[in-house]
């Protein structure tokens, strides 16, 4: 069941922690342990997110959310251009 949907801004790397995506909730609420849909393909990748911060953007005048991914989950990502891309949340 789809609880959200997240519009990524950006992507970055966070040393020893995992992978970040960066963007807006465009729909519902978000929370660590809820899992992203993400379509690679033809193969859908369901990654766990285990972390969710917010910070502002002066210069856009809106509220950036920050979803923090395993390590494990980088891998399967790491090659896909994930910019300006609409994913479903889910609490499985």
């Amino acid at each position: 069941m789809i609880i959200a949907k997240f519009q990524i801004t950006d992507t970055f790397n966070l040393t020893n922690r995992g992978y970040v995506l960066v963007g807006i909730i465009l729909d519902g609420t978000i929370s660590s342990g809820n899992f992203i849909h993400l379509t690679k393909l033809e193969e859908v990748l369901k990654l766990k997110i285990i972390g969710v911060g917010m910070s502002n953007s002066i210069s856009r005048k809106t509220s950036d959310f920050s979803l923090l991914i395993s390590m494990n989950d980088r891998e399967k990502v790491k090659e896909l251009d994930l910019k300006g891309m609409e994913v479903s949340i889910s609490k499985e």
